[in-house]
């Protein structure tokens, strides 16, 4: 008996749910099990499912917040490539700078982490560690109005 695109629904809805509470709750690698479980529920052409982008960014988050920056790097990279809106969402942008930084790939970190500023302005960096946004400091010129201070 197979089952109903519905029950398939909301079992994808449920994993969602079930990382989120793990996320909020500080239990990163729990939250990465359920978006895990919750990407590969996802019926194929994966990529081409309207959740795709969202799960994967939150599988991305939860990667990060472990300091799991390599599967991270993967996870948005494929958001990056494969999803519909994945390449100018801002918050890909910011994480996925922040992974390139950590993995020592300064160069490509400049470019993610500037589109997400070009993007949103310096509130995206605000709440992130202080060393991203002087990091940016140092290899770009101030945007209109200068630095915050």
């Amino acid at each position: 008996m197979s089952e109903s695109a519905e029950d398939l629904v909301e079992k994808i809805a449920i994993a969602c749910d079930e990382g989120d509470e793990e996320a909020e709750a500080g239990n990163h690698a729990e939250a990465a099990q359920h978006f895990q479980r919750a990407w590969e529920l996802l019926p194929e052409p994966r990529h081409e499912n309207e959740s795709a982008l969202w799960i994967l960014k939150s599988l991305g988050d939860a990667l990060f917040r472990q300091g799991n920056y390599q599967k991270c790097r993967e996870k948005l990279t494929e958001a990056v490539e494969k999803c519909e809106g994945g390449k100018s969402n801002p918050y890909i942008r910011l994480r996925l700078g922040q992974c390139l930084y950590e993995l020592d790939e300064k160069r490509e970190a400049i470019t993610w982490l500037s589109g997400a500023l070009m993007t949103e302005g310096v509130e995206v960096l605000q709440s992130e560690d202080p060393k991203y946004l002087e990091f940016l400091k140092q290899h770009l010129q101030p945007p209109p109005g200068g630095w915050p201070a």
